[in-house]
């Protein structure tokens, strides 16, 4: 049933007994009025099972439906259909009533208290001592006086609450319903004692079931869990009541029969709000989900896809229904010459008026034409003379000219386009003498002003000629500024205009209006027609159809599609409204196209619908419509013409402003408030708030603060950026959002310039805070001004840490802005990023933490590689600033400073406490205990169960349940942390994981065990499982400090003592004494703790169980071991066993402060900030590049320089890590002492040469500091749009924060801007599956195409070439493919044998980056300097600006997706750019410098232009063209034919213009697909060269990097033919490593470091059976980067063997088809050849013969028969064996 705000009541649904209320038992499928209840108001309802109530608002109550056992109070058992009052209770005022199920009773409570209840009494469900039954109400007795306020009714039980919080219940008791601890009936009313310590507020009940709400929000549950009713994470049965974890604060509940709802009410949402009266409504994102930052439009520059303004064009702009003479004919709008704007053809109008007079139209018409043509003049008039073009020689960096001699100083959109096939020289011829004399302005009246004020708006209108808004704008600030007589009540017009546009969005609603479209009624058969429906304002579109349409079914069909006609909303047809037509379509758009075919023989009456325009509460009124009359225009003023006249306003002298600013402001803080207004216009207001407090009008910030009257705008605005924070970071912090919208970053810039801390919450405070030093620091560094203090005391914190402790660190020194210029910076920060082994920055405590090991299932929270063999920072969980870190089976753990829970790594068995199984590769929150102040999470290296230890000494577990070791009394495993509820009187300090057991010590030094029991590890003296933690009574006269506890036969250690540090621990063992891992001498086992006695004396501080051993760490940092030896796990240098604890010795110079155990490996940390680590290294976890086990602690060498503090192991992964307060003096002392600084100032950094070493160290923090700040609050920053200068002059212009990017980006420091790049790849990419889409690849059919083709392309437009064919199958790819760690897709090339592990997907990409620079595509070009041998990047490539057709700009597209896929895979591409589109890649724009780099000749022939002699050129009669890039000659006028003296400005500035922005629509495409793969944004960071790097890698092939990635099978890395190996790689040049490396691995270039491996080993394997080894080529497996050698007899046997592999054996070459195209090559070698193909499981492979001859002869034999061009021997795994028997 449903109740209206009238009172009125509607049912639906089972109508059965007749509970519908409708005078019959039908069914009812919509909702339908309770026409009994007609003149009564109802102000309650209720449903039971089977039976219905409601109560009038006069307190009558009302029943009907179901009537056996008197359920509905009448005295009788008969069912009754229709509402009938309950006479019983006419005296009474019944203000609640409810309905049970089933045999069900009913229950009402009247405005005095009392309780009545009815109908079946079984199981005392009627509160009144028995199980009668009764047909008419009577009152519970022991419910008097307890003003109860709310009764509920279940399946045979009943619930009352009390005003004072008691719960009450009774009736029938299985499945522990009533909460009361058993499942007895109860048959009177009992008080829950559970809840009795609560005020209750609310409560709820399903059918078996219940919840109720305390005072304080929280919600417990109680009953039945079949279907996790409870919300506890199981299906566990609660016998009491149940504190439901990981809520909020809520406030109500509601049950169904086995599902729950908690919710809380809209108002208490911003309870802790410092201002009430703020109605702010934080603006949204675009998408809920924006990882990437795609919403971010970057580059406004770049063009529109031609193709869309197109189609728009072609399409009608809307449609009217004009009515003349009582007929209608539809009127279509055109598109104005005016801008955007969409106005009425007059002309159009009068064709269409056929009955009208037409002398009477074409009098409008010219009345019309005449008041546009005075208005033109107006405008005209007021265009100031025009002025010299700037010398575009003037500044030789000139970055863009603007060409056209109408610019104005205006300088907006609508006076120049940037698209060079809009450009236009021609000269406005003038109608009347212009004037531009500041005479003329005086002469300006305030009605003079007045009127073109009117015309502004109708230029904005678009009712004015293009150009005329700017002349306009100009004439009022003019005047303005010229005429102080005026200007005061201009002024005050000009404020009340901004009030009025506030007031005006309000009824901006009121303005649009539905559109009306039909076809032919009938219509035509055989015909197609279309049309648009454009409303613009709307948000959507609702469409409904009239009930008439008809047409015949799947064949006359209506198409609703987007404006490109790429969607279809809806396909409609059908013989009647019903079958077909009676859905009402809601479309996501304001405009939509239309149309409908016809191919049926059998007519209809044809469709007719209405669309409605949709407004969200977020809208305002963003420009005029077509509809509005010249009157309408002046009268009302919209958000458009607010930009305009805010234009003028801005345009003002300081002093004219000073006295109004403050009132803008309070104008706009009102309207941000109101939710007319879309975020773009929020966003424009609050960029116009954000100048004015910058302007120069002077104390604006002043004023604000401390004056009480305007102290209320810092309040207001704090609550608006309050608000705006809390409902962002939830989504950017975890990364679901890059970047903050533009309306916080505006926000943000705001609050940093206001003092709004005492208003704000202590989070948000802190991220603002943090934020405005980095913005402030910022623009110290670009403004040459001095640092912020807190800056500069932060790094000296630093440098404190570096420096001698007698150096002098001269702060004005290092600070100086003019000592340290830009240029200066640059060669300092690329002097780092270019030798950062030049420099020791790396300061103790950090913060950096370091990950290696075993990383198959992503325990290491994203970091790329399954066995990761050098530590690598792990980026995502340094994201979290943890405090701790614990690793368990392939799982890790953080917990944060505020107490939350962070897991990564596998997920079976619900370990990870997600409430799944599934597995995640990135930290991710575990909400349910979010909560709580998690203080330690537990979990052994081996184990699949954690504990985790609260800030009030609670346990919770989950995971593997089995053997109890949970403590929850069961052996259940569970996905969700539990509260352990055998501590309930204790307090817990300490926790410990075993594999299958758990322990925890309270605060009075307790021990209690649980989980599995044999072999004794409990301590009980027996081997029994406890399901529930047990105190260990053996202890109970010992103070237990810490415990650990084993994995499999486990054992268990604890020490004990007294709390103060002067007394001597001692350590006690017990369980499974194997291997003597007890530490008293034998293996025998002890079911109860024993005293290890060998470390009676050593004060062991730390205990730990591995898998059989044992460690301890005593206070002195000595380290002991003991246990099993295998796999040199205890790191005496052997592998037998020790059965008493024994020190390691090799460390025992050494003092260790932090420790932990692997299963087969340990790690220790010194107070030096040393890690060593020793044991089993199968999957690298000991961290020393190999895996090879450690018999010795072994100094990790990567992490030397890191001074870190902890550690901390899972089962085969290593974590280590550094907290800012964990340093000790030693490492202090041993930093400074080892923190060397370079002896030399390379000679490449002339402008460092000056200057002391020490001093570039201490600006080099400094840099490095500040970059560190920018890349932690780059989502703050104003990343959406590219930004090289300050404010736009455009009245939106863009983000008021400066952000001078292009500055900036050689200031950042690579290792930043790569570690946050890093981190956000991490975070979105996708790993459950190993490679994409299997696409097929004919490479055979390549090379004919490119015959078959005089231009050498492969294939129409490159599209049968292999990126060709691999672009056709583009839609398989995105968007979710391109987010894999490794293969995009997986390759099958046709007729060749490969089953591609990922060496056939390194090939594809090879080969694409071939074909895109050997002609086989149009895409790239040679620079013309290439062309012409002239100049630099002669040997580079560049984008082709004549491949402008549809199918190239979307494979451009596809090129950025490329290059996006290398970045976020680490596979480089190898493309020879040229440095310029590298620029413009990274959304840099370009300058004549850039031209020059790819065309020499291009400014030395403008330069010439500009000084010839006037009758020279117009001798010359050289063309008004200019040639592009590609070498075509491009007409830069339409009306220009020759160059000439009176056009030469003209021409050199369209001239540069058109070659700046040549490559603007290939730029967008290849941008807009690099954002498809990794985050666009974040691009912009990077320098040019910084970003080839990333997408290339370097081009020079490192030996030294492959040997660093290098293993060996079946033989040492010293044998002789490894030397032979490493020493010819040396040899080759850098082509033949290329191709060496093409061979080994499929790709042409290494990746940039160690850790861009990603695990991945290359692998020397010499296998025995090549016999003799000197017949055999090597053989090689792309898809596993290993090369098998034969056992060569020297090095030149070695190195021909290797050449001709390399030079001869480029691709895969094994099946019968390769096999007949190497015969119709006539290749005849079969008497002496035979080819034979071999497929493997590793990959692929082939095997070839040759006859005996020499490897030279040989090859000279080949090549003699072979034409390489056509086709080349090759395979990704292959070996040439020479037989003795040819």
């Amino acid at each position: 049933m449903a109740l209206t705000s009238e009172g009125e009541v509607y049912s639906w649904g089972d109508g059965s007994e007749g509970k519908l209320g409708h005078g019959s038992r039908v069914d009812c499928v919509r909702p339908k009025l309770l026409s009994e209840f007609e003149g009564v108001k109802i102000r309650e309802i209720e449903c039971g099972g089977s039976h219905s109530a409601a109560i009038s608002s006069n307190g009558y109550l009302y029943t009907w439906g179901h009537g056996l056992y008197g359920r509905l109070g009448h005295g009788n058992n008969h069912s009754v259909l229709r509402p009938k009052q309950v006479v019983a209770l006419r005296k009474e005022n019944v203000i609640q009533v409810a309905c049970g199920s089933r045999d069900a009773q009913t229950l009402c409570l009247t405005e005095d208290g009392v309780v009545y209840s009815w109908g079946d009494g079984d199981f005392g469900k009627l509160g009144r001592g028995g199980s009668d039954g009764c047909s008419i109400p009577r009152s519970i007795d022991k419910l008097t006086g307890k003003n109860i306020v709310k009764i509920e009714c279940g399946a045979q039980f009943s619930l009352a609450m009390s005003a004072s919080g008691l719960v009450w219940t009774w009736g029938k008791g299985d499945y522990h319903r009533l909460g009361h601890g058993s499942d007895q009936h109860v048959r009177r009313p009992q008080i829950v004692e559970s809840l009795r310590e609560f005020k209750i507020v609310d409560v709820a009940v399903g059918a078996l079931h219940c919840l109720a709400v305390t005072k304080e929000g929280q919600v417990y549950s109680w009953g039945d869990n079949d279907h996790g009713q409870q919300g506890n994470g199981t299906t566990n049965v609660n016998s009491k009541p149940h504190l439901i974890e990981g809520l909020d604060v809520v406030q109500k509940v509601s049950c169904g029969s086995s599902h729950s709802i908690a919710w809380c009410l809209e108002e208490s949402v911003n309870a802790t709000s410092v201002r009430t009266d703020c109605i702010y409504k934080p603006s949204a994102f675009p998408t809920q989900c924006d990882k990437l930052g795609q919403n971010c439009h970057l580059n406004k520059n770049h063009h529109r896809d031609p193709a869309t303004d197109d189609k728009q064009a072609r399409k009608s702009a809307a449609f009217l229904i004009c009515n003349a003479d009582d007929s209608k004919q539809r009127i279509a709008y055109v598109t104005s010459q005016c801008g955007n704007s969409k106005r009425m053809s007059l002309s159009r109008l009068i064709l269409a008026t056929r009955y009208c007079s037409y002398s009477s139209a074409r009098q409008h018409v010219m009345s019309g034409l005449q008041i546009y043509f005075a208005r033109s003049l107006m405008a005209h008039a007021t265009k100031p003379r025009l002025s010299r073009v700037p010398h575009l020689y003037d500044d030789p960096t000139t970055t863009c000219l603007m060409a056209t001699s109408s610019s104005s100083t205006g300088g907006f959109d609508d006076e120049l386009s940037s698209s060079a096939a809009g450009i236009n020289s021609n000269h406005t011829t003038h109608v009347i003498k212009t004037v531009d004399d500041e005479e003329f302005f005086s002469w300006f009246t305030f009605d003079d002003l007045m009127k073109v004020q009117d015309l502004l708006k109708l230029s904005v209108a678009g009712r004015l000629p293009q150009g005329s808004t700017s002349h306009l704008i100009n004439v009022l600030q003019r005047c303005l500024n010229g005429n102080p007589e005026t200007t005061s009540a201009m002024m005050e017009k000009c404020i009340q205009d901004i009030d009025s546009v506030i007031n005006d969005a309000k009824q901006s609603k009121d303005y649009l209006q539905p559109v009306v479209e039909e076809s032919e009624h009938p219509y035509q058969m055989g015909t197609m027609t279309d049309g648009y429906v454009g409303i613009p304002g709307a948000d959507s579109i609702r469409v409904v159809f009239d009930r008439n349409c008809s047409t015949e079914p799947d064949v006359d069909e209506l198409m609703l599609m987007n404006i490109v006609e790429t969607t279809v909303y809806a396909t409609l047809s059908g013989r009647n409204w019903s079958l077909g037509w009676s859905d009402v379509i809601t479309l996501p758009i304001h405009e939509f196209c239309w149309r409908f075919s016809t191919s049926s023989n059998v007519q209809g009456w044809g469709w007719k619908f209405t669309a409605y325009p949709l407004v969200s509460t977020n809208h305002s009124l963003k420009t005029y419509t077509p509809q509005c009359s010249d009157r309408d225009i002046l009268q009302r003023s919209p958000i458009d013409y607010l930009q305009t006249l805010f234009h003028v306003y801005r345009a003002l002298a300081d002093e004219i402003r000073k006295e109004h600013n403050i009132r803008i402001i309070s104008i706009f803080i009102t309207a941000l408030q109101q939710s007319t207004f879309g975020a773009d216009e929020v966003l424009w207001m609050l960029k116009q708030v954000n100048w004015l407090i910058d302007s120069k009008s002077g104390g604006l910030v002043d004023i604000i603060e401390q004056q009480n009257q305007h102290k209320y705008i810092i309040k207001v605005l704090a609550e608006i950026v309050q608000r705006q924070y809390q409902y962002e970071v939830p989504l950017v912090w975890p990364g679901k959002q890059l970047l903050h919208s533009p309306v916080m970053v505006e926000l943000a810039s705001i609050a940093s310039k206001l003092n709004i801390n005492e208003h704000i919450d202590i989070k948000t405070r802190t991220k603002l805070n943090e934020f405005k030093l980095a913005r402030t620091s910022v623009m110290s560094l670009t403004n040459g001004t001095t640092f912020p203090p807190l800056f500069i005391k932060e790094v000296m914190k630093k440098i404190q840490n570096v420096c001698a402790e007698d150096e002098v660190t001269d702060v004005n020194l290092m600070t100086d802005s003019k000592l340290f210029a830009c240029d200066v910076d640059k060669q300092l920060v690329a002097w780092i990023n270019r030798r950062p082994d030049d420099w020791n920055l790396q300061w103790p405590g950090s913060g950096s933490i370091f990950g290696w090991g075993h990383n198959h299932r992503g325990q290491l929270g994203g970091t790329e590689g399954a066995k990761i063999k050098i530590p690598v920072l792990c980026l995502n969980i340094a994201h979290i600033r943890p405090v701790d870190l614990v690793g368990g089976e392939q799982t890790l753990f953080a917990t944060t400073e505020d107490g939350k829970v962070y897991a990564t790594g596998y997920g079976a068995g619900g370990r990870l406490g997600l409430g799944s199984s599934d597995s995640v590769s990135v930290p991710t929150l575990v909400a349910s205990i979010q909560h709580l102040k998690i203080t330690k999470v537990s979990v052994n290296a081996g184990g699949k169960h954690i504990l985790a230890l609260t800030s009030n000494g609670q346990v919770y577990s989950w995971g593997d349940g089995s053997d109890g070791k949970l403590g929850h009394g069961t052996r259940y495993a569970t996905e969700y942390p539990q509260l352990i509820q055998g501590f309930s009187r204790v307090r817990i300090v300490h926790i410990s994981a075993g594999g299958s057991h758990s322990a925890a010590v309270c605060d009075q030094g307790r021990l209690y065990t649980w989980g599995k029991g044999r072999y004794g590890r409990l301590g009980h003296r027996d081997s029994e499982d406890q399901l529930k933690p047990k105190l260990v009574e053996a202890l109970n006269r010992e103070f237990v400090l810490d415990v650990a506890c084993g994995s499999g036969d486990a054992q268990t250690l604890c020490i004990t003592g007294k709390r103060s540090t002067d007394s001597v621990n001692v350590v006690w063992s017990w369980g499974d004494g194997d291997y003597g891992k007890l530490g008293r001498g034998g293996s025998d086992g002890c079911k109860l703790p024993l005293i290890i006695m060998a470390l009676m004396e050593k004060d062991v501080v730390k205990v730990a169980c591995g898998s059989q051993f044992s460690l301890a760490l005593t206070r002195q940092g000595k380290v002991y071991t003991w246990g099993k030896g295998d796999y040199f796990r205890l790191g005496h240098g052997t592998d037998t066993h020790v059965r008493k604890p024994k020190l390691v010795e090799f460390l025992d110079h050494k003092r260790v402060i932090s420790v932990a155990v692997g299963s087969l490996h340990c790690i220790v940390c010194t107070d030096e900030g040393d890690v060593y680590t020793w044991g089993d290294n199968d999957e690298g976890q000991i961290g020393d590049g190999t895996t090879q086990a450690a018999k010795l602690p072994k100094r990790v060498a990567a992490l030397q320089s890191n001074q870190l503090t902890r550690v901390a192991c899972g089962s085969a992964h290593t974590v280590a890590w550094s907290m800012p307060n964990d340093t000790t003096s030693n490492m202090r002392q041993r930093y400074r002492a080892g923190a060397s600084l370079p002896q030399t100032i390379p000679l490449e950094y002339n402008l460092l040469q000056s200057l002391p070493v020490r001093l570039l160290r201490n600006r080099l923090i400094i840099l490095s500091y500040l970059s560190e700040l920018i890349c932690n609050n780059f989502s703050m920053f104003p990343l959406h749009e590219l930004q090289t200068s300050g404010l736009s002059a455009l009245p939106g212009g863009k983000t008021s924060l400066v952000f001078p990017l292009d500055l900036l980006r050689p200031l950042i420091t690579t290792g930043s801007k790569e570690a946050l790049f890093k981190k956000i790849i991490q975070g979105t990419m996708i790993r459950d599956k190993q490679h994409g889409p299997v696409i097929e690849i004919n490479r055979i059919e390549v090379k004919k195409h490119r015959k078959q083709n005089n231009n050498g392309l492969a294939g129409t437009d490159g599209l049968k070439s292999v990126f060709g064919q691999i672009f056709c199958k583009l839609n398989l790819l995105v968007p979710d493919n391109v987010l894999l760690a490794q293969r995009t897709w997986k390759v099958k090339f046709f007729g060749e044998s490969v089953d591609d592990c990922g060496g056939g997907y390194s090939e594809s990409v090879a080969e694409m980056c071939e074909e895109l620079q050997n002609g086989s595509l149009p895409l790239l070009i040679p620079t013309p300097n290439g062309v012409d041998e002239a100049g630099a990047n002669r040997d580079c490539f560049i984008i082709n600006p004549a491949a402008a057709s549809n199918t190239s700009m979307e494979m451009f597209e596809f090129l950025g997706i490329l290059v996006g896929i290398a970045v976020r895979s680490g596979n480089p591409l190898s493309l020879n750019l040229a440095e310029p589109m590298w620029k413009l890649f990274a959304g840099i724009y370009p300058n004549l410098q850039d031209i020059s780099e790819v065309d020499k000749h291009f400014v030395p022939k403008i330069m010439f232009i500009k000084r010839m002699e006037k009758s020279e050129l117009s001798d010359l009669k050289a063309p008004f063209s200019v040639m592009s890039a590609s070498g075509d000659e491009i007409k830069l006028s339409s009306t220009e034919e020759f160059l000439t003296p009176g056009n030469r400005e003209d021409y050199i500035n369209l001239a540069v213009k058109y070659r700046l922005h040549e490559y603007d629509r290939a730029i967008n495409m290849v941008r807009k697909g690099i954002a498809k793969v990794v985050p666009l944004p974040l691009v912009s960071l990077f320098t040019a060269n910084e970003l080839a790097n990333m997408v290339c890698g370097d081009c020079e092939i490192s030996i030294h990097l492959l040997q660093s990635v290098a293993s060996w099978k079946e033989v040492t890395p010293n044998d002789p033919l490894i030397t032979w190996f490493w020493e010819v790689l040396h040899e080759f040049s850098n082509e033949e490593r290329s191709l060496f490396l093409r061979f080994v691995w499929g790709r042409t270039r290494l990746p940039r470091t160690i850790a861009d491996f990603r695990g991945r080993d290359f692998v020397i394997q010499v296998p025995d059976k090549y016999q003799p080894p000197d017949h055999y080529l090597p053989e090689s497996y792309t898809c596993f980067f290993m090369i098998k050698l034969p056992r060569y007899s020297c090095k030149p046997v070695l190195r021909e063997k290797l050449k001709y592999a390399i030079h001869f054996c480029k691709s895969i070459d094994t099946d019968d088809y390769a096999r007949v195209e190497l015969q119709n090559m006539a290749f005849d070698v079969s008497s002496s050849t035979t080819v034979a193909g071999m497929d493997t499981t590793h990959g692929s492979s082939s095997s070839r013969t040759v006859d005996p001859l020499t490897l030279q002869e040989a090859g000279a034999a080949a090549l003699s028969r072979l034409d390489p061009s056509r086709y080349n021997f090759f395979d990704m795994s292959f070996s040439l064996e020479m037989s003795e028997s040819d």
